[in-house]
């Protein structure tokens, strides 16, 4: 059995590339002047986008770890690791159940409580005049409460991923080691801080930009 697996890398590639499409759509919406129908749907297309190539990222990572951490498991405890747990077949399985939960939760939102695009006004005085600014955003009633939710599953894949990588990073058997997994473990966590931190800041400071 292949610590490392082509196949499951595919699943990564994807959910970059959702990532990407979904931000290619997010930049669409802030920087071009559509009307309000299509600005509703790209505000509620971005969660599913970003969370589900998430989800795809960090699903592959999580289950290449785990792999590679109950190979060494059963090894230390003399116990043969199971063929079919660590099959690629076994764990695309476990991609697409996360993936499914992640459908789940954006249909949930999407339904339940969509996000709309709003506009806000307020006269601002500059000078000697009055100027009318005009800050866009896609908002709904129970925004926060839908972001941490999002926020915590995935933090939670993350957490795994790197309890799994962390357990197996002494490995000295080279055909077991797979220091790239564990690589793409830490830098998606060291991302994933540094991402979320701009975003809480950025969102903290009401940094949306300004239409006279």
């Amino acid at each position: 059995i292949k610590i490392s697996s082509t196949r499951l890398n595919h699943f990564a590639y994807i959910g970059c590339y959702v990532i990407l499409i979904g931000t290619l759509l997010y930049t669409t919406m802030e920087t071009f002047n559509i009307n309000q129908k299509a600005k509703d749907v790209l505000c509620n297309t971005f969660p599913w986008t970003l969370i589900i190539g998430l989800t795809l990222v960090f699903g592959t990572v999580l289950v290449k770890a785990w792999r590679l951490y109950h190979i060494i498991h059963s090894a230390l405890h003399h116990r043969k690791s199971s063929r079919i747990a660590v099959r690629d077949r076994s764990l695309i399985i476990v991609i697409v159940i996360l993936v499914s939960l992640s459908a789940v939760l954006c249909l949930v939102w999407t339904l339940y409580d969509p996000l709309v695009r709003n506009t806000d006004t307020a006269l601002t005085p500059e000078g000697d005049d009055l100027v009318l600014v005009m800050k866009e955003s896609c908002t709904c009633t129970y925004e926060v409460v839908w972001i941490v939710v999002g926020i915590v599953y995935e933090a939670i894949l993350i957490l795994c991923t790197v309890i799994c990588a962390f357990s197996t990073r002494n490995i000295s058997i080279k055909e077991l080691q797979s220091k790239g997994t564990i690589l793409m473990a830490y830098f998606l966590t060291l991302a994933s801080i540094a991402g979320g931190t701009i975003y809480y800041i950025t969102k903290t400071m009401e940094a949306e930009t300004d239409v006279p």
